[in-house]
């Protein structure tokens, strides 16, 4: 969490930390995982012949810890891309609203009206995210002359 907390603290223009504060965080994750490591040692024969055959299974927090040192680069995207969000809350809020037409009624009554409801959430969801009213977008979407972000105009603009 303090990562996350520093990562937010950054200047927006810049969202890049020191080296040295993130090394100081990659030494102290390094750190907590080799102490959760050693709390949690991986299941050892003891002398004993294996009940069965295959890999032997291991505790939750062992697995959990070894795709953590796996995937480590992975884990902590966000501290080394701004863009990157630390949790996935977002995209859940957006899937989220599809499963509520469907939890109402069922279902939607055809592909079509799926489809464009759809494409309004996406138009909605895309004016928030950059600052828009959201009225407003729908209104310039359904005259069509639909809101386009400032980095996706640029590539539509030009050709190829």
């Amino acid at each position: 969490m303090e990562s996350k907390a520093a990562v937010e603290a950054a200047s927006p223009v810049d969202r890049q930390r020191p080296e040295a504060t993130r090394a100081e965080f990659v030494r102290r994750n390094d750190r907590v995982r080799a102490e959760g490591l050693q709390a949690n040692p991986p299941p050892g024969l003891a002398g004993e012949p294996p009940q069965k055959r295959g890999r032997i299974t291991q505790s939750p927090p062992k697995h959990l810890l070894d795709r953590l040192g796996a995937y480590k680069r992975d884990v902590f995207a966000f501290r080394d891309a701004c863009h990157v969000p630390f949790d996935h809350h977002q995209a859940a809020r957006d899937l989220r609203m599809v499963q509520l037409p469907q939890k109402s009624s069922g279902c939607f009554r055809s592909p079509e009206g799926a489809e464009r409801f759809c494409e309004i959430r996406s138009d909605i969801a895309t004016a928030r995210k950059h600052g828009q009213r959201v009225l407003e977008a729908l209104q310039k979407a359904l005259s069509g002359a639909p809101f386009v972000p400032a980095f996706l105009s640029a590539h539509v603009a030009s050709p190829g």
